[in-house]
């Protein structure tokens, strides 16, 4: 049985889009409403559209990505290893995936049980520059109901680079807004109720891996060109086509195994001697995770590395440590 992918609704949403609209238009939140409206309409809802309708902020991401609208559709061991990874930083800046309008979507088959985290089954994001916020929409299903969960973000990334580690020593999330690093590597915000937590992390753990060396996935590009009603394709432009109204991009990400080589820590060579005390010697499995590699001349460069899951020997202690950083602007 095939099941319907939440991008197949969103793009018949862009697609009205472009026929009620000519060209991308200033006023975002009137232009939102209006689309929304005429989209739910279409589809028979009885109840009007407001700004607090989930698709005012559906149609606001089709506004603001207006031309060319790119969709990364996972395939379920690609999004287990998005949830499982750890980053063993704080992200400075937006990946390149980040950096436009986005959505993200698992494919959906089978019995229909998989998703990005808990019952999300697809998620977009868009960054309103004049409120310098993430606008988040999560299509979610529990059983057979689906509904939407909005939620905004204070785009607050590290304010410095907090040095490369093992993610075993040191790890970083996203909770409630604020980065927090912590030594307990079994804590995760995927194993919470925190919707807003979980949209915002599996997000950017999906754009540091994808712009991460060494990193498992296999990417097949899909791309098809819409045209609007009363557009021609045939229509001439200086002796050439002009573009299409809607250019329509798929990316399929498959986890791509067997597994590469991990790479060496860049930290070994250059620790302290560690202090024992309290301490045992014991196999531990080290969890898939990212950390920054510098380069360039005088190492002035970063880039990011993804280190495969692997067993290492490692002195233990059941009393770890947490430090949460609060990156939140305006406070000293």
């Amino acid at each position: 049985m095939r099941y319907y992918q939440p991008s197949e609704g969103h793009l018949d949403l862009c697609l009205l889009a472009h026929r009620l609209f000519r060209s991308r238009p200033a006023d975002l939140p009137a232009a939102s409403l209006r689309l929304a409206t005429a989209y739910y309409e279409k589809l028979g809802q009885p109840e009007p559209v407001t700004p607090a309708h989930p698709g005012y902020y559906c149609a606001m991401h089709a506004l603001s990505a207006w031309d060319r609208v790119v969709v990364q559709q996972l395939r379920p061991a690609a999004v287990k290893r998005v949830r499982e990874l750890r980053l063993g930083y704080v992200p400075t800046e937006p990946a390149p995936m980040l950096r436009a309008p986005w959505m993200i979507e698992v494919k959906r088959g089978g019995d229909d049980t998989d998703r990005l985290f808990g019952n999300t089954i697809a998620l977009c994001g868009v960054h309103l520059m004049p409120i310098d916020m993430w606008l988040l929409t999560g299509w979610r299903r529990e059983g057979s109901r689906e509904f939407f969960t909005v939620g905004t973000w204070p785009v607050t990334w590290g304010t410095d680079d907090l040095g490369i580690s093992d993610v075993d020593e040191v790890s970083a999330r996203c909770v409630d807004g604020v980065w927090v690093k912590s030594t307990d590597t079994d804590s995760t915000v995927f194993g919470g109720t925190d919707w807003l937590s979980q949209a915002v992390q599996f997000a950017i753990n999906l754009g540091e891996l994808t712009a991460a060396e060494n990193a498992p996935l296999r990417v097949d590009e899909e791309r098809t060109e819409h045209r609007s009603a009363g557009s021609s394709s045939s229509r001439q432009t200086g002796g050439r086509k002009s573009p299409p109204d809607l250019r329509w991009v798929v990316r399929h990400v498959y986890l791509d195994e067997p597994s590469r080589p991990s790479l060496p820590s860049a930290t070994a060579g250059t620790r302290e001697p560690l202090d024992t005390t309290d301490r045992q010697l014991a196999k531990v499995e080290v969890r898939a995770h990212m950390r920054r590699q510098r380069f360039g001349p005088g190492n002035t460069q970063t880039k990011r590395i993804y280190i495969d899951p692997f067993e290492a020997r490692r002195w233990t202690s059941g009393r770890p440590v947490k430090v949460v950083i609060d990156t939140k602007r305006g406070q000293p």
